[in-house]
């Protein structure tokens, strides 16, 4: 089974089967309380009609149609009425090449002060000897932030 959270790895005793259903449990008793919610509205719906639902839980026809194709596709199991992710199925790409990143690292690295103030006509430079298109100062910021790049008590690390 996959670990929740990475913090509880360090908890004695995480491994253990219990402490792992737990976490299941707990996982599923949020969802399940949402979709228990929404059997309540769709019962509610099919008893009431559509306007003392709109006025009692403001949910509109058309969601409460949703749901009820949901529950139907599902066989009827109330885990079927539990929300799905709104992650976006393709998510933006950055097109910085590589080259510019691996720059800035190396610059953050050897010069572990240096801003994307004082980064930047140095990148201007750079991105003009390669050919390349220069970057705006808060894109550099970004790039520093993304790489994640932190000073921490005088020690460069790159955090995973």
């Amino acid at each position: 089974m996959m670990r929740a959270y990475p913090i509880f790895g360090r908890i004695k005793g995480f491994y253990s089967r219990r402490f792992q259903d737990m976490l299941a449990s707990l996982r599923k008793f949020e969802g399940s309380e949402v979709a228990e919610q929404r059997m309540k509205i769709i019962k509610f719906y099919e008893q009431y009609g559509e306007k003392a639902t709109k006025e009692a839980f403001g949910a509109d026809r058309k969601v409460i149609s949703r749901w009820r194709k949901r529950l139907k596709d599902g066989g009827g199991r109330l885990e079927s009425l539990i929300p799905l992710s709104t992650r976006p199925h393709k998510v933006r790409r950055s097109n910085i090449p590589q080259q510019i990143i691996d720059f800035i690292k190396a610059l953050r690295e050897e010069h572990p002060r240096l801003g994307k103030e004082k980064i930047k006509p140095l990148l201007d430079k750079y991105c003009k000897e390669k050919g390349m298109r220069s970057l705006s100062e808060s894109t550099i910021g970004n790039i520093a932030q993304e790489a994640q790049i932190l000073f921490w008590q005088g020690n460069w690390k790159n955090i995973p």
